[in-house]
Formats: structure tokens, C-alpha cells, sequence
């Protein structure tokens, strides 16, 4: 799972979030990756 809800923590080990803010990553998909084009979808729309 991967959160695309923003904010601050993103170096932090643990953070609460909304479940309503999480993305599941499809098997076979590296983490690094999905949260890559998560980073680009959100560049994209601003």
C-alpha cells in the first residue's frame, strides 16, 4: 500500500493515514516503481 494523500513525513518510518488515501500496488509491481508514477501523476496535474 501506498499513500497518495500528501503532507509531511515522507522520511518518517511509521505514519497514520486516512484509509481512504491508500493506493494498493498491483502484484508485481515494485514498490519504487508505484510510488514513481504516483510522484509524476501529482507534477502532472499541478
Amino acid at each position: 500500500m501506498i499513500s497518495g494523500t500528501g503532507g509531511s513525513g515522507g522520511y518518517a518510518e511509521r505514519v497514520a493515514v486516512d484509509a481512504a488515501g491508500l493506493i494498493e500496488v498491483p502484484d508485481g509491481m515494485e514498490l519504487d516503481t508505484a510510488v514513481a508514477l504516483l510522484a509524476d501523476g501529482r507534477t502532472a496535474t499541478l
